[in-house]
C-alpha cells in the first residue's frame, strides 16, 4: 500500500506530525471500513446462497 505524504508535511514541526498522524489514521479507518464492507458483502452472498 502506497502512502502519499502531503507536500506541506514538515517533520521538524509539531503540526507536520499531527497532519501525518491524521492522514495515517484516516487511511487506516478507510481501509478497515473497506475490509468490513467486503466481509459483509461476502457474508451476504453466502447467506443468500
Amino acid at each position: 500500500m502506497v502512502v502519499v505524504v502531503p507536500c506541506y508535511w514538515d517533520p521538524s514541526t509539531r503540526r507536520g506530525d499531527r497532519a501525518m498522524l491524521l492522514a495515517l489514521g484516516g487511511i487506516r479507518l478507510i481501509f478497515q471500513g473497506w475490509q468490513q464492507v467486503k466481509a459483509w458483502s461476502s457474508f451476504d452472498e453466502t447467506w443468500h446462497g
